[in-house]
C-alpha cells in the first residue's frame, strides 16, 4: 500500500472522533471480541513486545485487555498494518484528550469497524438451510403417506382411502407424485458478547418427484434452492448466500408406523460486504455441506383424528472455503477454512384431523417438538489482516444453543384428480437470543 493510502486511514476516523468528543454520552455497540482484538493488536504492534504469551482457555490477561477465550495474536510491528493501527489509535487519543468516555467510544467504533465478528453467522445460516430443506421434504412425505393406497396407512384406517373422500375422487392414489414447496423464513439474532446482531431473510423452494414402489415404500429425488440475506446491526454490513440442494429421499411405512430418510448434498457461495471506516470490504467464498436425516413416527387413529409421536436425527458435515476480502482500505481480512458440523436430535407430538366435504378433504394439523444440538461447541475462526501476512488472530463464536422448541400449525386440502395444496406456519421458541419463523406453501399432484 502506498504512503498516501496509509495516511488516509487515520483521518477516516476524524469525523467519528470529533462527533464523539461532543457527545460523550453516546455508546458504540462493539462486541467484546472486537474490543479485545483491538487491544491485543495494539500490544502485538508495539515494537517493545518481542514475543507474546499464548492466550488459552482459562488464562486471564486483563492487563492486556484480552478475554479468557482469546488465543495468540501476532503482528509485525514494522508492517503497514501496524503503522496504520498505531496512527489511528494515536489520533483518537489526541482528538479526545482527557475526555475518557469519548476516547473509549471512539475506540469501540474503531474496534467494531475493523473486527470481522459477522463471520460466525455464516456457519449458523448453513445449518439452518439444511433444516429448512429437510422440513420441506418431510412435509411432503407426511402428506404422501396420508394419501396412500390400501396398504394400511392411517388414511385408510380413517376410512378416507387416498384422501379422495366425498366427491374428490374414488380411486387409489397415483404411483407418481410431483410436489413444489416455497418457504419464507424471517428472523433475527440479538448482539452478544462475541457476535453482532443481524436480521435474517431466506427464500426457499423445493421441487421433487417420487414413485410409490410398493404399498409400503416411496422413493424420490428433490432439488432445492436457498437464497439468504443477513443484514447486520452495523449499517451497511451484509452477507448473501445462494445454495443448491440435491436430495434423495424415501419413506417406508406399515400400518401406523413410518420411517423417513434423506441424504443430501448442497453447494453454494457467500458474498460478504463490510463497512470499514471509509471503505467497503467485499469477499466471496464457496460452501458445501452433506447432510443426512432419519425420522420415525407412530400414529394412533380415532375416527378422523390421527395423532402420534415422532423422533428424528439430522447429521450435517460441511465447510466454508478460505477467502480474503478486497477493497477494505488496508484493513481487509483473510479467513482460513471453516468446518461446519451439526447433529440435531428431536422428538415431539403431531396430530391432524381429516374432514370430508363435497369438494374434497380438509386436513388441519399441528406439531410440537423439542430439539437438541449434540455438536454444541464451535471452533475458533482463524484470520489475519491481508496487509500484514505475519499477523494472525482467532475469534470465538457463540456455541449453539443445546435445547429449544419448534411449533407449527397449518392445513392441507385434497381435491379431485390427486391434487393437494397445503400451508404451514412454524416458529422457533426458546433459542438463545434468536427469533425465527417460517411460512410454507406448497402443492402436490399424484398421478
Amino acid at each position: 500500500m502506498s504512503t498516501t493510502s496509509r495516511l488516509r486511514l487515520p483521518f477516516a476516523v476524524l469525523p467519528i472522533a470529533a462527533f464523539l468528543a461532543g457527545e460523550s454520552t453516546l455508546t458504540v455497540a462493539a462486541t467484546g471480541s472486537a474490543s479485545s482484538l483491538l487491544d491485543q493488536f495494539e500490544v502485538a504492534c508495539t515494537p517493545a513486545i518481542i514475543d507474546l504469551p499464548t492466550f488459552t482457555d482459562g488464562d486471564n490477561f486483563l492487563a492486556l485487555g484480552t478475554h479468557s477465550r482469546a488465543k495468540r495474536v501476532t503482528a509485525d510491528p514494522g508492517s503497514n498494518f501496524c503503522e496504520d493501527l498505531n496512527s489511528t489509535t494515536g489520533l483518537i487519543d489526541e482528538l479526545n484528550g482527557n475526555d475518557e468516555s469519548a476516547r473509549l467510544a471512539a475506540r469501540a467504533e474503531l474496534a467494531s469497524d475493523i473486527t470481522p465478528d459477522e463471520m460466525p453467522a455464516m456457519y449458523t445460516s448453513l445449518v439452518q438451510l439444511s433444516a429448512d430443506q429437510i422440513r420441506n421434504v418431510s412435509q411432503h412425505l407426511r402428506g404422501r403417506r396420508s394419501s396412500g393406497d390400501e396398504g394400511g396407512t392411517t388414511a385408510a384406517a380413517n376410512g378416507l382411502v387416498s384422501y379422495y373422500g366425498g366427491n374428490a375422487g374414488d380411486g387409489l392414489s397415483g404411483r407418481f407424485s410431483l410436489f413444489v414447496d416455497g418457504a419464507k423464513v424471517d428472523g433475527n439474532q440479538n448482539q452478544t458478547a462475541k457476535e453482532v446482531g443481524y436480521d435474517l431473510d431466506t427464500d426457499h423452494f423445493t421441487v421433487g418427484v417420487d414413485y410409490r414402489i410398493s404399498n409400503a415404500l416411496v422413493a424420490g429425488f428433490a432439488y432445492g434452492n436457498s437464497d439468504t440475506t443477513l443484514e447486520y446491526s452495523d449499517a451497511g454490513n451484509q452477507t448473501d448466500n445462494k445454495t443448491d440442494h440435491y436430495i434423495l429421499y424415501a419413506s417406508w411405512y406399515r400400518d401406523n408406523f413410518a420411517v423417513d430418510t434423506m441424504l443430501a448434498y448442497a453447494s453454494g457461495e457467500f458474498d460478504t460486504r463490510r463497512q470499514i471506516l471509509d471503505s467497503t470490504a467485499v469477499g466471496n467464498t464457496d460452501n458445501s455441506i452433506t447432510y443426512f436425516s432419519v425420522a420415525g413416527s407412530y400414529d394412533f387413529v380415532n375416527g378422523g383424528l390421527t395423532w402420534g409421536t415422532f423422533a428424528s436425527f439430522d447429521y450435517l458435515d460441511g465447510s466454508i472455503d478460505a477467502f480474503a476480502e478486497t477493497n477494505g482500505g488496508g484493513w481487509e481480512v483473510a479467513f482460513a477454512k471453516q468446518d461446519v458440523k451439526s447433529q440435531i436430535y428431536a422428538m415431539g407430538l403431531q396430530a391432524h384431523y381429516a374432514a370430508s366435504f363435497g369438494w374434497g378433504v380438509l386436513v388441519p394439523h399441528i406439531r410440537a417438538e423439542w430439539r437438541t444440538e449434540l455438536e454444541d461447541e464451535r471452533d475458533f475462526i482463524v484470520g489475519r489482516f491481508v496487509q500484514d501476512p505475519s499477523s494472525s488472530f482467532e475469534l470465538a463464536a457463540d456455541d449453539p444453543d443445546d435445547n429449544w422448541y419448534q411449533v407449527s400449525a397449518g392445513a392441507s386440502a385434497q381435491f379431485a384428480h390427486g391434487i393437494a395444496v397445503f400451508a404451514d406456519y412454524e416458529e422457533v421458541l426458546e433459542y438463545a437470543e434468536t427469533d425465527l419463523s417460517t411460512v410454507t406453501l406448497g402443492v402436490r399432484w399424484e398421478f
